[in-house]
């Protein structure tokens, strides 16, 4: 097949030979056009990134927030740009800029607020949130940020179990917490006890090892790690859980 092209390219009807190099250049600056074309259409909003295709999935998340209205936008960046993404949790400098901790906001706010509407992928968040337009939860999670700064040590065990992957379940975890009325130290002793044991315990023949291998935006996957971890918590705390189905 290779052979085949080679040849095809080197000769023509007339049968002179053509230069290889200028029909490469010829079919780069065609391709190029066309790229550029896309990226034109991309940024009047004309044609929709669904999916990661060729691009990282960064830099497609980079894409999500723009689904969202202009004011919800604003108010997400600057949630990611905040001290707590700054100084804590296990995100690579990479993370802070391709877009990954806008959609970890974007799942924080689904996760707590709307978990029964929760969307698998980011993009419908986006649109979701967009129509919703609720500025009071995003107050609220920057609340929860600023909390959870104050009791967890940076660089520590417990900080880089915020990971890109599950910060926005523990995050909804804090969130049910803090309505028991207790101090946020309670929190992090439990997610100490998890780290070191608890998270080999068996609910209903479920540990967390199974729940964390499935996919993790599924939303029976989400809202079992939830219960899970509420179960657990509630326990370890002394207090009664009522499962949500």
């Amino acid at each position: 097949m290779f052979n085949e092209s080679v040849m095809a390219v080197e000769m023509m009807e007339d049968g002179d030979s053509v230069s290889l190099k200028k029909l490469m250049e010829e079919k780069f600056h065609t391709i190029s056009s066309s790229i550029e074309s896309i990226g034109r259409d991309v940024d009047r909003g004309t044609i929709s990134l669904d999916y990661p295709t060729q691009r990282s999935e960064g830099q497609w998340e980079k894409q999500v927030i723009t689904h969202a209205s202009s004011d919800v936008a604003r108010i997400v960046k600057r949630i990611a740009n905040s001290d707590w993404f700054e100084d804590n949790g296990k995100y690579t400098p990479s993370s802070r800029n391709n877009g990954t901790i806008n959609r970890i906001v974007m799942e924080s706010i689904m996760v707590i607020n709307y978990l029964d509407e929760w969307k698998k992928k980011p993009e419908d968040m986006g649109i979701f949130l967009k129509t919703k337009n609720d500025k009071k939860c995003f107050y609220h999670f920057e609340e929860i940020l600023k909390e959870l700064d104050g009791v967890v040590e940076s660089e520590s065990v417990i900080s880089n179990m915020f990971d890109p992957k599950n910060s926005f379940v523990l995050f909804a975890l804090f969130d049910k917490f803090k309505k028991l009325g207790l101090e946020s130290v309670h929190f992090v002793k439990f997610l100490s006890a998890f780290q070191c044991s608890l998270h080999e315990h068996s609910i209903e023949g479920v540990t967390w090892g199974m729940l964390n291998k499935k996919s993790p935006k599924d939303k029976a996957i989400v809202m079992g790690k939830i219960n899970y971890l509420e179960v657990l918590m509630m326990d370890y705390l002394g207090l009664e859980h009522q499962t949500r189905s």
